[in-house]
């Protein structure tokens, strides 16, 4: 099995995501909302086309995950929420 760690600054600023399979110009900022929230957005040659918030439950046990946006390779809009639960 591949594994692939990526790192990155939570400080709100755009930097290059080019990786895999985006071709140049698409760039992604991460920022700290307090200590169970964070939101990304992701852009195209500077344009925004997709948010994600991220929230952790305060028990550490469910992730929850809202994006919303344009597909990347389709531009259709989309809005789907993620759930993770910690499993035992």
């Amino acid at each position: 099995m591949e594994q692939t760690v990526e790192t990155t600054n939570w400080d709100g600023k755009d930097y290059a995501n080019d990786e895999g399979d985006k071709p140049s110009g698409y760039t992604s900022s991460i920022q700290r909302i307090d200590t169970s929230h964070i939101l990304i957005i992701f852009k195209k040659n500077g344009k925004e086309y997709q948010r994600a918030e991220t929230s952790l439950s305060s028990d550490g046990k469910v992730e929850t995950t809202h994006q919303w946006g344009s597909g990347r390779r389709t531009g259709k809009p989309f809005d789907m929420v993620l759930i993770y639960e910690k499993q035992q």
